[in-house]
């Protein structure tokens, strides 16, 4: 199984693709409101993705499976989330600042610390993908950064 973000007129929606029966299904479908920039979790257990469901972009986490409830992330906005190798921590941008928030991912619980900022900021970010990552080790991102 595989998860893509399909666009349909400006209205996002988070599919699954199963590559065995060649199939399509809806996995987060809010009409009128968009779901997009879905990453699995290191363990596949997890989906983060960003909707508008609140009135404003939000990161959420679902189990993986069809039908699991979403668990808010962020309370004041975030984007383009981001798992940690060992899947303790998420990253997410907000208007132009990174932030971490500790996790544990236990089934059957979700449990999450408040959003710290960290001290990256003035970096390339578009409003849809992604455009930072994070290294293996966990230690370093990757971004862009207007020159100077």
């Amino acid at each position: 199984m595989s998860f893509i973000t399909l666009i349909a007129g400006g209205d996002y929606d988070i599919w699954t693709y199963s590559l065995d029966k060649k199939t399509a299904e809806p996995f987060v479908t809010i009409p009128t409101t968009p779901q997009h920039s879905s990453h699995f979790s290191p363990d596949g257990r997890w989906i983060a993705y960003v909707s508008a469901e609140s009135g404003r972009l939000e990161v959420y986490v679902r189990r993986a499976t069809a039908g699991a409830p979403a668990i808010q992330i962020t309370k004041n906005g975030g984007g383009h989330p981001l798992w940690s190798p060992d899947q303790k921590e998420m990253f997410f941008d907000n208007n132009g600042s990174m932030f971490a928030v500790a996790i544990n991912p236990a089934l059957p619980a979700f449990v999450t610390a408040e959003p710290q900022p960290l001290p990256i900021s003035g970096f390339i970010q578009g409003p849809l993908r992604r455009q930072y990552d994070l290294m293996p080790d966990g230690k370093r991102f990757l971004m862009l950064f207007p020159s100077s």
